[in-house]
């Protein structure tokens, strides 16, 4: 008897349960209930600069990205029109900034066809990267 009446409490409890993790509203994100609209990211805004980290430079495709400072990964395109500033070389080109990833940019860039394209590139703390080792002589360290 005593543990049917126990069987017995437990099944009403999971009912209980049951009936409580089931909603009939739903929480949308925009705040006003009905609209089932997707989320889309605030445009960028025209003519505004962008400052980050150098990640990479690919010839290849003329496109080089940047870790912006809010951690988000941009990706710019590039033309001969490009403008590089910063740099030192008489005439800068964006492949002058490859092997220099990690530096500092800020970039002017403009929409075009949904894609940015970038307009001005100023390096403004610049980081040479090192891939040679110096050679040890052997058996000293």
């Amino acid at each position: 008897m005593k543990k049917l009446l126990i069987f017995a409490l437990i099944c009403i409890l999971s009912g209980f349960m049951s009936i409580a993790c089931q909603r009939e509203q739903t929480v949308e994100a925009s705040g006003e209930q009905g609209r089932t609209d997707t989320y889309q990211p605030r445009p960028a805004s025209k003519g505004e600069a962008m400052s980050g980290e150098l990640l990479r430079v690919d010839m290849g495709k003329k496109t080089f990205s940047i870790r912006a400072e809010n951690g988000m990964e941009q990706t710019f395109k590039f033309s001969d029109q490009t403008s590089i500033e910063g740099i030192g070389s008489r005439q800068p080109q964006l492949r002058s900034l490859q092997g220099k990833e990690g530096s500092l940019v800020t970039v002017q860039g403009k929409d075009e066809g949904g894609a940015k394209a970038a307009v001005n590139v100023n390096v403004t703390d610049l980081e040479v990267k090192r891939t040679s080792r110096p050679n040890k002589a052997k058996g000293r360290y």
